[in-house]
């Protein structure tokens, strides 16, 4: 069986894709997987990384309002769609996996051209505009929470959970994932996720919520981004339980050694879940919709997080709210059991099954069976 994936221009997009990939091999080892990316995204290192062809396409941003970029934009998309059409009649894939972006975009209206199944996966609780109008294209829309039910037709959605990567679920004790890291053993641990490129806001909040932590028995792995790292260098208080990283290529073991986490509240949620986590969501106000508060408002709506707004966020803030958690043993754990019953750990293969048509996709018993396992 031929199947094709498509997503990217960010990480949240290209991650999932590549999730279900792993799991398609699992399941079918010799299915022939392709993906169709954009040129400049992140994923065509990461499809290389994962052993994929990998086809790219100019892919745009393409805004709402006219302006003197939007002839410029929709030409980009009509390339985009040309390249993505010549591919596909090409291969041939079975099936088209889109997991939102603008080369997504062009894979789907491809795939409706000729004819080829299209499932789409939707990583927010609000629907990007890509997703929400590819969804009239698509057989199946596979969706994080139940709370994106609504803006898809009802008949396609199925509710799996957002794939992750296996290597993330696999258990690892803490010591040994606190040496791999060289942290301390016996200091409860923060992780700052500030996203591959930086959050600046957060990454400054967690810069002066450090100082109010000595002596306390804390550490902080931070991941501040690669374009953030030097500008937290010259902010960052000199503790030797901080510890500033550009980019964490071990999050199993960043996950593993940690008793919370820090960050947006994007796709990363997910994997917060399933790993079992307390975690303190300063969503990324800019967001289309402010999905990332709505994504945000499921996990602390369940205990599983604390939320706080960027328009709210101060170093103290953010010290005071993460030792309330850190130091409140029983609740820290209570907010690590609402995670992981909010978590699908399973979305990988139950996505790769329906891809390969080894499950039915029946939205009503998906939803009715409640089952998170």
């Amino acid at each position: 069986m031929k199947i094709a994936l498509s997503g990217g221009g960010t990480g949240g997009h290209a991650y999932p894709a590549l999730s279900v990939a792993e799991a398609i091999r699992r399941v079918a080892p010799d299915a022939n997987i392709c993906y169709i990316g954009t040129s400049k995204g992140p994923e065509a290192a990461l499809a290389a990384r994962s052993g994929l062809p990998f086809l790219g396409i100019p892919g745009r941003s393409l805004s709402r309002k006219l302006s003197w970029q939007t002839p410029a934009a929709l030409g980009t998309l009509a390339l985009g769609l040309a390249q993505a059409y010549l591919a596909l009649r090409r291969t041939r894939p079975d099936t088209v996996l889109a997991t939102g972006g603008y080369a997504a975009a062009a894979t789907v209206l491809g795939a409706a051209l000729l004819g080829i199944r299209i499932v789409i996966q939707e990583q927010n609780t609000i629907p990007g505009r890509t997703n929400r109008w590819l969804a009239r294209f698509a057989e199946t829309v596979c969706v994080t929470f139940e709370e994106s039910r609504r803006f898809f037709p009802i008949a396609k959605v199925v509710v799996t959970g957002n794939p992750l990567r296996a290597a993330l679920l696999e258990p690892m004790p803490t010591a040994e994932a606190r040496a791999a890291l060289g942290l301390d053993p016996d200091r409860l641990t923060v992780l700052v996720l500030g996203g591959s490129q930086g959050a600046r806001a957060v990454n400054e909040a967690v810069c002066r919520a450090v100082p109010l932590w000595d002596g306390r028995n804390y550490q902080v792995l931070h991941q501040t981004g690669r374009r953030q790292h030097e500008h937290v260098l010259q902010i960052a208080p000199r503790r030797d339980w901080y510890h500033p990283q550009p980019y964490l290529e071990d999050m199993r073991s960043a996950y593993r050694a940690s008793d919370l986490v820090v960050c947006r509240s994007g796709s990363t949620i997910a994997e917060i879940a399933a790993v079992g986590l307390p975690s303190v969501l300063i969503p990324y106000p800019f967001s289309f919709a402010d999905h990332q508060t709505a994504n945000a408002r499921v996990m602390a709506g369940r205990q599983a997080a604390l939320l706080v707004p960027e328009s709210e966020l101060s170093g103290e803030r953010l010290a005071s709210g993460i030792s309330q958690i850190l130091d409140n043993a029983p609740k820290r754990h209570a907010m690590a059991q609402a995670a992981l019953s909010i978590a699908r750990p399973h979305a990988a293969e139950q996505i790769a099954r329906i891809l390969l048509k080894r499950e039915a996709a029946e939205p009503d018993q998906a939803v009715a069976s409640g089952d998170n396992a």
